[in-house]
């Protein structure tokens, strides 16, 4: 039934370009993932690096299903958006999964500083601008323990890191 109401018909160009961002992101997460997951293990925290790296392995697949995979792209805002509720309510890493960011255990938040940088990276956004207008626009203040956690596991990926 779904079918009847989300236009799945697209020529192969689209069809092309649409994996590829999809699958760039996947490696992108991916590639952040396996680089925290060395820097865990040498922080002595090998199982939360392997959690996260099964996490990253498993990054965004719902992203090729009907609804997110022709939904997200869609001209229609109402189908937009749920695919992208869909979407964040169905991956662990995204804030609405939860009901509050003190629900996300540290896999959760490892795999999502993962995601944002490979988003910042995407959009050719500064991480720390970007990091920051995530949290704030949720309501979050920058002294929470949430945006430290993302904070500490970015820092580990990067070379300039916050303050």
């Amino acid at each position: 039934m779904k079918e009847k109401f989300i236009k799945t018909e697209l020529d192969i160009h689209t069809h092309l370009d649409r994996i590829e961002k999809i699958y760039n992101h996947i490696q992108n997460v991916q590639e952040n993932c396996y680089k925290l997951a060395k820097e865990l293990i040498k922080d002595n925290q090998d199982k939360l690096a392997r959690k996260l790296l099964q996490r990253g392995l498993r990054h965004d697949q719902s992203k090729f299903t009907d609804l997110e995979y022709f939904g997200m792209y869609s001209d229609d805002e109402c189908l937009k958006w749920a695919s992208i509720e869909n979407h964040r309510r169905n991956n662990e890493h995204h804030l609405e999964y939860h009901m509050t960011p003190l629900d996300m255990s540290e896999v959760d938040i490892a795999e999502m500083a993962c995601d944002l940088k490979a988003r910042s990276s995407e959009f050719g956004t500064d991480i720390k601008e970007y990091v920051k207008e995530y949290v704030t626009s949720r309501d979050i203040s920058l002294n929470s323990k949430f945006y430290k956690s993302i904070i500490k596991y970015l820092n580990y990926l990067l070379e300039d890191k916050f303050n």
